[in-house]
């Protein structure tokens, strides 16, 4: 048997080692790069995983708007009247003016085709509203977003606020509330948008009435 001295041993040993060392570094960069695919394929799941309860909850909005939708649609079929004459609805906001306890000086759709500026406000309004065409209601008319072949016209109401009205039948805070609450509670469905109201003061500065202009939206199904 070949003996080596202590030199060649010495040789033989750094080249073991560092074989050992090629080695081990190629084991660690195959492992690496195992990883590396394990972990870019536990990306790409979760992302799929996200992408898949993004689609879930994007169905189960829709659904939720479609049940949502059902309901308005139901409700609009019930209590919206199928007409395209707005006599009805002027009559019913002069009536409920008359129960709170005041007059209308004038209720003003979009155009002055249904426009009422008497006094009187009732019988006025009544005929004003009848002899409107169907046409030009339907031209002033805007569709309802989310609900076929429904539509909302736009009034704009003004009390009446003269002088010379007895005290009981001048605008008060109560009253224009008292009327407020007869709308929204309506069979015939309405949409209050806006209520600007101001105070009318006496020449002595005492309070007169409550001034108000509101714009409500009514429904139609032509």
């Amino acid at each position: 048997m070949k003996s080596f001295d202590s030199k060649q041993l010495r040789w033989i040993l750094l080249g073991l080692l560092s074989l050992a060392t090629i080695v081990f570094i190629a084991v660690a960069l195959l492992g690496l790069s195992m990883l590396s695919g394990k972990s870019q394929k536990m990306v790409d799941l979760k992302l799929q995983g996200s992408a898949a309860q993004n689609q879930l909850t994007g169905l189960g909005l829709a659904k939720k708007e479609i049940k949502q939708y059902g309901y308005f649609k139901t409700v609009a079929k019930d209590v919206i009247p199928n007409d395209k004459n707005q006599a009805t609805a002027v009559l019913q906001l002069n009536q409920f003016a008359s129960e709170a306890g005041f007059g209308l000086q004038a209720i003003t759709f979009p155009t002055s085709t249904l426009g009422i500026t008497s006094a009187a406000g009732t019988a006025a309004g009544a005929g004003n509203a009848q002899t409107a065409s169907p046409s030009a209601i339907l031209s002033q008319a805007k569709p309802v977003t989310g609900i076929a072949g429904l539509y909302s016209v736009q009034l704009t109401i003004t009390p009446q606020t003269d002088q010379d009205l007895p005290a009981d039948q001048q605008v008060t805070y109560d009253k224009l509330l008292d009327f407020l609450n007869r709308i929204e509670n309506n069979q015939r469905t309405a949409q209050i948008t806006q209520v600007i109201a101001k105070p009318l003061y006496n020449s002595d500065g005492s309070f007169r009435c409550l001034d108000f202009t509101l714009m409500i939206n009514i429904f139609i199904k032509p």
